[in-house]
């Protein structure tokens, strides 16, 4: 019985066979990609790379240099963006400005000139109050402190066709940490063209949560946040309590729907082995003849008592 187990293994891996297999994935040509937050009273900074072929040698350097960058106010050219010292980095003074309707334009040799699609910069952040409970006990498997953060959103002060972005920031002696959790009480996870994520491009409020205006709650109802206050980062002190919070800032803003669905579309994108053979979601974008994203926001930061 062994000898014919070994006989069917041989037999097996002798009739196995592997061939190559040639594929043909088309690419257009070179395109630019443009990345580009326009943010209410600050300055515009720009960041321009390249797509490549699918196969081949990946590019020693994606980032483009020594294309003209222009942006336009309401139709008229409104500032020419300068390369920085970073590599593929253009930047001006000019001030972004609520309300007002901008288009970015890029022409760089060897590409299709780029232009982005009109965005309308937020004219106002939302208008919101809060209640904060301290040291809650509302997540299982976090041990650690956190804080309950109701937000209640006022009125239409949420404009048409923008989104609700939030992100919380704790203080501690010699550090900061980032965190939120929407609670699971009265966001649904799978809520799917409610909310999405994005990252914190500042790099200090990590990830923040987006919500679309339809599946805000009225007046009276609260969007529940939970927040880590707890510096674990250091561990315990010797008699097992962590460090606590010094001070809890709250980042909150409008967004427009660009940023909103590019953020949705990519949190569906398939990952894993799992995901192996699924199909890649098509990346959103608001650039002709290139690719990449201009969005707008209005934000500020709220010191939470």
């Amino acid at each position: 019985m062994r000898d014919l187990i070994w006989i069917l293994v041989v037999a097996g891996i002798f009739s196995c066979r592997s061939r190559e297999i040639s594929l043909y994935i088309p690419f257009e040509e070179e395109r630019l990609v443009i990345w580009g937050k326009l943010e209410a009273g600050k300055p515009v900074t720009v960041r321009l790379t390249k797509t490549f072929p699918p196969k081949g040698d990946l590019p020693e350097k994606l980032s483009v240099n020594n294309a003209t960058v222009v942006l336009f106010r309401n139709g008229d050219r409104y500032a020419a963006l300068n390369q920085s010292s970073d590599e593929g980095v253009y930047a001006c003074d000019s001030i972004i400005l609520p309300g007002q309707s901008y288009v970015l334009k890029v022409e760089a040799e060897g590409f299709p000139v780029a232009e982005s699609q009109n965005v309308i910069v937020p004219a106002s952040p939302p208008e919101v109050s809060y209640l904060r409970k301290t040291d809650v006990e509302r997540l299982p498997r976090y041990p650690y402190r956190q804080d309950l953060i109701s937000l209640f959103i006022h009125g239409n002060s949420l404009e048409a066709d923008c989104y609700l972005m939030v992100g919380f920031l704790a203080h501690f002696e010699s550090n900061k940490i980032p965190t939120i959790w929407p609670a699971p009480d009265n966001i649904l996870e799978s809520d799917d063209g409610c909310h999405a994520w994005t990252r914190d491009y500042n790099g200090l409020f990590g990830n923040l949560f987006l919500m679309a205006r339809p599946c805000l709650p009225g007046n009276n109802d609260a969007i529940n946040f939970l927040t880590a206050t707890a510096d674990i980062s250091r561990g315990p002190d010797i008699n097992g309590q962590f460090g606590v919070a010094k001070k809890l800032e709250m980042r909150v803003g409008t967004v427009t729907k660009e940023w909103f669905e590019y953020n949705r579309t990519e949190g569906r994108q398939p990952e894993g082995l799992d995901h192996l053979v699924l199909p890649p979601q098509m990346a959103y974008t608001n650039i002709k003849n290139g690719y990449g994203m201009l969005y707008a926001t209005n934000e500020r930061t709220i010191e939470l008592e």
